[in-house]
This record gives structure tokens, C-alpha cells and sequence, in this order.
């Protein structure tokens, strides 16, 4: 047979019998044949290999009964293995990558990703290397329609929900950290959180100078992506630096920390901005928040520097200065300057 021709043979013959036949490619089941594959097969047909499925009397009712609320409906007609692995190996695939990689799920959820992942035979993983990674002995053809084989099947189910929902799981915990970060309700709605942020912190960006840092978090706090789950992903990739969906463990971490951190300095912003907006924008006061923390208390204030007042404070440190200055040691005139403002503060 000529090259250019055993593509079109093989995948004449695949389209046939696919529900029966299973690819492989260097060893590793592949649930579709794509264009590549094809490509692929003409210049280097030895990476390929097929395996027929014909098992005869077997009866695959238990695994769609249980798997359709996963995969969907498996087939019309009588299934077979291939029905029933295809579409889990697309499940697979079709899962974000932090999914493909979170340690935040059950040992047994952790097994079964590990087996799909890992998956070289459709008979192996279904009969042996699913039914283990959720805790039961490998299955033998006359044990498909068992007892034993549903409580496996509900227990693969409830691993495969658990890989379906990881990453919504994500989100709303990723939802919950930024309402207790932006000291708001938890478990607020979205769409009623989106517009709370706005209303307490849009705008603010105009009263500061952090322009890589504080700024560009609050103008993400107001992005106007048009799903609410959306503009929740946007902020995660601005913290996490990655969109959520494919973070890893430090990418998580990560925004976290970030979040903290901003929303610690958001809130001094706003409050800075509350406190002075009346006399700062009409009568040019400056303000400054000024804050201490100690192990058994946290004192802050707000300095408000009003240009009747200017020259004043300009005499004054000029006849405090010069003591501080015979310190030398920055970190003792700290802790003077820090001991001044707690007596000042209490």
C-alpha cells in the first residue's frame, strides 16, 4: 500500500468499527482520532497500534446508568467498553489544568485522576485501575452487572463530580477570601459583591501614586468583563498572575498574599479618602494615616497638615530634628518616633 493511502484506508476503517477499536499512540489510548493523527500515521506508522474490543455477553448497563449524569448519554445502540471510556478520557482532557494538577481533593478522587491521566488500555482502566484507585478489587467480565460493581460505580461517580466541580469550588473560595479581605459579607453573591466593590472602592485608584500595585488592583476591582465569573477571573489572574484556571499551588498561594496585602493597603486608601474628602478638596488639607502595631495593640491615626498650619509644623521640626539627628542609629529614632506616637495615641 502506498503511504499517501493508508491514511485514508485506516481512517476508513476506524470510522467503521470505532466503537470497537481503540487507538494507541506510543502505547497511551487516544479517545479520538484527530487530523494530527493522521498526519502522523503517514510518515510514522509504527507509533500506532489498534486493539479490537468484541466482548461477547458483556453488558455495560450499570456503567451508563451511572455515568450519564458525567458524560452524558452514552449511545443508542448496544454499548460497548469504547462507549464508555471514550467519553471519560474526554472528560479528562476537557478539565482546566489546575484541575489536572490540585492536591485539594480526596486521596480516592486523586487515584481515579491518576488513572484516567495514565490510561494505556480501555480493559485495564475500567476493570482494573479505576475500581482500585476508588478502593475495590479489579472486576472480572461476569462481575459487571454485580452488587459489588454499582457501589464502585457510585463511588467513581462521586470522584468524577468531584473533578467536575474543583475548579467552581475554586472560585468560590476564591470568592469568599475577597470578601473577607474586602471586609465584606461572606457568601455574598456575585453580581451583588461586584457591585458592593464598586460602590465602596471604585475611584479611588485617583488617590494614589502606586500605579503597578494598588492602582491596578482597583482598577481590576472594576474591570467590566460582561459574566460575573468572569470579572471574578480577572481578578484572580491579576493576583495569581495566571489566569485561575491554570494555576498550580504556588500560583494560589501566590494571590492570596497578594490579596491580603492590597486589600490591607485599600483599606487605609479609603479610609484616608473618607476622612478627608470634605476639608482635602476644599480647603488643600493633606492627610496622613499614621500607624503603629505591637504585639498587644494597633494604634492609628490620621495627621490632617492644613496650609494655616504649615509653617508651624515647619518650626517645629526644625527645632525637634537636630535632637533626632544626634541618634544616629536609624532604627533608635524609630523607636522614639514610635514610642512618641503611642503616647500621643493613648
Amino acid at each position: 500500500i502506498k503511504k499517501g493511502v493508508l491514511p485514508v484506508l485506516f481512517a476508513a476503517y476506524y470510522l467503521t468499527y470505532q466503537r470497537e477499536l481503540a487507538l494507541y499512540e506510543d502505547g497511551v489510548f487516544c479517545p479520538t482520532l484527530i487530523f494530527e493523527h493522521l498526519e502522523l500515521l503517514a510518515k510514522r506508522p509504527e507509533k500506532f497500534t489498534v486493539e479490537r474490543y468484541q466482548i461477547a455477553g458483556m453488558r455495560f448497563a450499570v456503567f451508563e446508568k451511572y455515568l450519564q449524569s458525567i458524560i452524558g448519554k452514552v449511545c443508542s445502540q448496544k454499548t460497548t467498553l469504547l462507549d464508555i471510556v471514550r467519553p471519560l478520557a474526554k472528560f479528562m482532557k476537557s478539565l482546566p489544568v489546575y484541575t489536572q494538577y490540585t492536591t485539594a481533593l480526596s486521596a480516592e478522587t486523586v487515584a481515579v485522576r491518576e488513572a484516567l491521566i495514565q490510561a494505556k488500555s480501555p480493559s485495564q482502566l475500567l476493570f482494573v485501575q479505576l475500581p482500585m484507585a476508588c478502593g475495590y478489587k479489579s472486576f472480572k467480565v461476569a462481575d459487571v452487572d454485580s452488587r459489588l460493581s454499582e457501589q464502585f460505580m457510585k463511588k467513581l461517580i462521586q470522584c468524577l463530580r468531584e473533578l467536575k466541580n474543583a475548579y467552581s469550588q475554586l472560585l468560590e473560595q476564591f470568592s469568599r477570601l475577597l470578601c473577607e479581605a474586602l471586609k465584606l459579607e461572606p457568601g455574598l453573591d456575585l453580581s451583588i459583591l461586584r457591585t458592593q466593590i464598586k460602590n465602596r472602592f471604585g475611584n479611588l485608584e485617583q488617590y494614589t501614586v502606586d500605579k503597578e500595585g494598588l492602582v491596578a488592583f482597583i482598577r481590576r476591582l472594576q474591570n467590566k468583563q460582561e459574566t460575573d465569573e468572569a470579572w471574578l477571573e480577572s481578578i484572580a489572574t491579576f493576583l495569581g498572575k495566571l489566569p485561575p484556571s491554570k494555576w498550580r499551588t504556588e500560583h494560589r498561594q501566590q494571590a492570596e498574599y497578594r490579596l491580603a496585602e492590597l486589600s490591607h493597603r485599600l483599606h487605609d486608601l479609603a479610609k484616608l479618602h473618607s476622612q478627608t474628602i470634605g476639608k482635602s478638596h476644599k480647603n488643600g488639607v493633606k492627610a496622613v494615616l499614621i500607624r503603629t502595631v505591637r504585639q498587644e495593640k494597633e494604634v492609628e491615626q490620621i495627621a490632617y497638615i492644613e496650609p494655616k498650619h504649615q509653617a508651624k509644623i515647619n518650626d517645629t521640626v526644625k527645632k525637634i530634628y537636630p535632637t533626632l539627628d544626634k541618634i544616629g542609629d536609624n532604627q533608635l529614632k524609630l523607636a522614639v518616633l514610635a514610642e512618641l506616637f503611642d503616647r500621643l495615641g493613648s
